[in-house]
């Protein structure tokens, strides 16, 4: 049983060093998260080998490599649990942030289309006036046709301005 013990201890160490393999070059504030988790995983095998060292090898008193093991493990997932609710609060803050960018939008996206909606009626009014004035060019032609096609008869225009 001390062989296998020994050998469960040593992959525990072997998960931990995988795990300074995977954290290793992590930067930013996830990168410092990350590192405190690693110590975390670090502390919980040591914690193991330790108490596999000091028992079989040491002959330790049971009592104080219980004592002394379950006081690593706790330091162990104190990092661990802190790890975890700087992670919860990096989380907080980016909802935050991503709210108060939603809410920045939303005025740019309101303010352009009050920008849109203003040059669509200035739009609709060039067009009105064009209508009015298309309107108003096909009653001077009206009057145009209509002298013209009176000219044979006789009719005398006189401009009234002149």
């Amino acid at each position: 049983m001390e062989i296998f013990n020994l050998a469960l201890d040593l992959v525990l160490i072997g998960a931990a060093v995988w795990t300074i393999i995977v954290v290793r070059g992590s930067g930013g504030i996830i990168g410092r998260t990350f590192h405190v988790m690693m110590w975390g995983m670090i502390l919980l095998g040591v914690a193991h080998i330790s108490e596999t060292i000091t028992f079989e090898v040491l002959e330790w008193n049971v009592a104080v490599v219980e004592f002394v093991h379950r006081l690593i493990v706790l330091g162990g997932i104190v990092f661990l649990v802190l790890g975890f609710s700087h992670i919860k609060k990096i989380q907080g803050e980016k909802i935050e942030l991503l709210e108060e960018s939603r809410i920045e939008l939303e005025k740019k996206v309101r303010k352009r289309t009050m920008q849109l909606e203003h040059s669509r009626q200035s739009v609709l009014n060039v067009l009105a006036k064009v209508e009015i004035e298309k309107l108003n060019v096909s009653a001077e032609k009206d009057k145009i046709d209509s002298i013209l096609q009176s000219i044979g008869d006789g009719v005398f225009v006189i401009d009234m301005k002149d």
